[in-house]
């Protein structure tokens, strides 16, 4: 696969890595498996969450509300 990158970003993504103590190619390798993992992850949650309302399992708005604020928190 190639991916291009003006030469301002792979400066930077150099930079990164560099810092990270990485070549730079293994710096995107990492990045682009974290959104691979990321999208697994929310594939998944969607997944549950049809399961859940398929069995009438919901929860109420208030406590989406909560737990969104939550996991912002966190962040």
């Amino acid at each position: 696969m190639d991916v291009q990158f003006t030469l301002e970003q792979q400066s930077r993504l150099s930079l990164i890595a560099t810092r990270d103590g990485m070549e730079t190619s293994q710096l995107v390798q990492a990045k682009a498996l974290h959104v691979l993992k990321d999208d697994d992850d929310f594939r998944q949650g969607v997944r549950r969450g049809i399961a859940l309302a398929d069995r009438c399992e919901l929860i109420p708005h208030d406590e989406v509300k909560a737990r969104i604020g939550r996991l912002l928190a966190n962040r």
